[in-house]
């Protein structure tokens, strides 16, 4: 019997590990956010009535996932673009809208990964976990990334096929049908290995490239999950396969934004290190190694020409104006982590000064 306690829990079981789960577990009344009857007027409901064959797929995708049919209100609304939409609203139900271009496009198993890739969201409560998250943040776009890795598993839960998942992805990356696709995996994946040295900034994408995604399909697919069900699979296992995905998505996607926010978190403890000298009037020969080390020389004269003309008063101000502006600039970065980066920083910059001692 489906219950939706359980088939959260097994897609919780399945989660990318970079996916971070909601802080709260508070789940929105979806009448307070859309007006379902929107959703009626302006587009057409899946039914065994209305649009059997596609009822018939959705009962399935729900049926594999565990999911309670009526907690799912599926939608298609007309449109050219390929698109499918997620509306998360209580603890007992979602709606899923599909557009007309997407149905045309996909077979009806190649829909079944699409409506558990939407389902996906809502069994993950990823509506709630972006909630207080700067939306501006690098830190958010990664997940935002690590979610679609998550719902992708689901989805292929959903469709009980890898090469249906995979041609789903191929369909929508190209908008091609059959008549002019061939189902090479292997040819569309190799595409990344002609990425030498990723030049453009992909790190404010919101979903990971589809060769990403196709890949780490493969991967899950060879997992004990995906091959023997939600009872017999072992954790290690998933840990590899999300250790190999997050090499891709650092070399391809969030290289950029991981050496941002390094540099910004360096400048920081910079900064936080100045400030306890200033405050302690000592910079001693042995610390002032460990700052050059750290930082590189050039670094260090130019600070120590910057602090050279100023009084204590002086320096404490300019000093403490820097460490603002740079919490500021890693907050942006990483609000998330910030509080955590902010302590072990200071942690950090007490070691590093322990020769002042």
């Amino acid at each position: 019997m489906a219950d939706l306690s359980k088939a959260r829990s097994n897609a919780n079981r399945i989660r990318f590990s970079a996916d971070h789960p909601a802080s709260s577990n508070e789940r929105y009344d979806i009448n307070t956010i859309y007006n379902r009857d929107n959703f009626y007027q302006d587009a057409i409901e899946l039914s065994q009535l209305v649009t059997p064959t596609l009822w018939d797929h959705f009962c399935i995708a729900c049926d594999r996932l565990g999911l309670p049919r009526e907690t799912v209100s599926p939608f298609i609304y007309s449109s050219k673009d390929v698109q499918a939409e997620c509306y998360a609203g209580p603890a007992r139900g979602c709606i899923i809208r599909f557009s007309s271009g997407l149905i045309d496009l996909l077979d009806e198993q190649e829909f079944e990964f699409v409506i558990g890739h939407e389902l996906g969201h809502f069994l993950l409560d990823h509506h709630l976990a972006n909630v207080g998250v700067d939306s501006a943040s690098q830190e958010y776009f990664r997940q935002r990334r690590s979610q679609e890795i998550s719902v992708d598993r689901i989805g292929l839960v959903a469709c009980a096929s890898l090469d249906v998942a995979l041609r789903a992805l191929m369909k929508t990356i190209s908008g091609l049908t059959e008549r002019h696709l061939r189902f090479d995996v292997g040819g569309f994946v190799s595409q990344l290995r002609k990425i030498e040295s990723p030049k453009v900034d992909l790190s404010n994408w919101t979903h990971p490239s589809i060769i990403i995604r196709a890949k780490a399909l493969l991967w899950f697919s060879l997992s004990e999950y995906f091959q023997k069900g939600p009872n017999d699979h072992l954790s290690d296992g998933l840990k590899k396969i999300d250790e190999r995905i997050e090499r891709d998505l650092e070399k391809f996607m969030d290289r950029a934004a991981r050496e941002r926010a390094a540099s910004a978190r360096l400048n920081l403890l910079l900064w936080i290190a100045t400030a306890d000298i200033v405050r302690s009037g000592s910079f001693r020969a042995n610390a002032q190694a460990k700052m050059r080390e750290t930082f590189g020389p050039d670094t260090i004269d130019k600070l120590i020409s910057f602090l050279r003309d100023l009084s204590k008063r002086e320096a404490e101000s300019a000093v403490n104006e820097k460490v603002a502006s740079a919490r500021v600039e890693l907050k942006q970065l990483a609000p998330r982590q910030f509080d955590s980066e902010c302590l072990a920083l200071e942690k950090e910059a007490r070691e590093l000064l322990s020769a002042t001692s």
